[in-house]
């Protein structure tokens, strides 16, 4: 479908969301107010992930794409476009000097000046195969130091590393979450966390059932990580969860009841205010209905909103080898002042949508 036709089929839901704000406290205005979807063609032909940092002033864009061979095979191989916002645009995306495999995640270290970025690899031994989740460091420019932070070995019912989400202090010290698939039920993932501490990452730790994690540190030092749950043990379906540390252990809480059905990819993130938001996808129904991109609020110390519904789009498809692919996929957001964008690929395309505080 020819994309400036195309963007005809999506319906943006520009809502006013009615905040209490005291002021001199908060900072904010009183509402919030969503445009419509705009396509971003810098990237075609086809967006397989997309992840956006701030660093200072200046706002990223980094796209995974396919990685194709000298005899135009697409393996498991992906290549990584970079872009700055440039005025209203975007600058001529470039290709950062790395190829890498799904999934993977970007991260910046203030305390280095340097570019992370995790994704898996597969290696092979004399005991058979491995599963390695590497750390590339670099600024973009220079050659890259790499890590290798998790290596596990294949075993039957275990397969992975699936998403990855990674969170820098202001020291250095990474925090990096990711999952496994166990097998004991079909898309029962574990969900764990390894710990850098500037000289070496630490041993697994397993937080429970979860899938897509989105790490944060908000600004008053707490360290979250929020997860869908397709399915656990006690028959809960579709739930987006909100884990933090308390005595020691990690504790979940859901956001979500779990009865709207549907895949769901939150992502975690902090205006200068310290208001928090979540913003992920939903299908009313999978394999039919619609798409939807939704977002949650929460005032600093304050509970989570009911979520906004902010684009509503067309169903997902099957591909030619049976995967399915939602609607709406891998959405992430940045603030720069009074504007939130955020992002998300629809069928291989790129798209973002503004919210503007008035």
């Amino acid at each position: 479908m020819n994309k400036r036709v195309r963007m005809l089929a999506v319906t943006a839901v520009t809502l006013l969301v009615s905040t209490t704000v005291i002021p001199g406290l908060y900072g904010r205005p009183a509402s919030l107010e969503w445009g419509f979807p705009e396509y971003i063609d810098a990237f075609a032909p086809y967006v397989l992930d997309v992840k956006a940092l701030m660093v200072g002033d200046v706002e990223y864009l980094f796209v995974l794409v396919p990685h194709y061979s000298d005899n135009n095979d697409m393996g498991d191989d992906r290549d990584i476009l970079v872009t700055q916002r440039a005025g209203d645009g975007w600058a001529e995306p470039v290709r950062v000097p790395l190829t890498v495999q799904e999934p993977f995640d970007c991260a910046y270290d203030a305390s280095t000046g340097e570019f992370l970025f995790f994704f898996r690899e597969k290696s092979w031994t004399t005991l058979g195969e491995s599963i390695v989740i590497s750390l590339a460091r670099g600024n973009l420019t220079r050659p890259w130091s790499f890590q290798t932070v998790v290596e596990t070995a294949w075993r039957p019912g275990v397969t992975g590393p699936y998403d990855m989400s990674a969170v820098v202090a202001d020291d250095g010290t990474i925090d990096l979450f990711y999952c496994y698939v166990t097998g004991m039920t079909e898309n029962l993932n574990l969900l764990y966390r390894t710990r850098y501490d500037g000289t070496a990452w630490s041993e697994p730790e397993r937080l429970g059932v979860g899938n897509s994690p989105s790490a944060i540190r908000w600004g008053n030092g707490t360290l979250q990580v929020y997860s869908n749950l397709w399915t656990d043990l006690l028959g809960r379906q579709y739930c987006v969860d909100e884990w933090t540390v308390r005595d020691g252990s990690w504790n979940r809480t859901s956001l979500t009841t779990g009865a709207r059905s549907g895949h769901a990819e939150p992502f975690a993130f902090e205006d200068g205010e310290g208001n928090g938001y979540i913003v992920y996808n939903h299908q009313q129904c999978e394999g039919e209905g619609r798409t939807e991109l939704l977002v949650q609020t929460r005032l600093p110390m304050g509970a989570w909103r009911q979520p906004v519904r902010v684009v509503s789009d067309m169903i997902g498809y099957a591909d030619a080898q049976g995967a399915y692919h939602y609607g709406i996929e891998h959405p992430c957001a940045t603030v720069r002042g009074d504007d939130i964008n955020l992002y998300y690929f629809n069928h291989g395309d790129l798209y973002t949508v503004r919210g503007r505080f008035r």
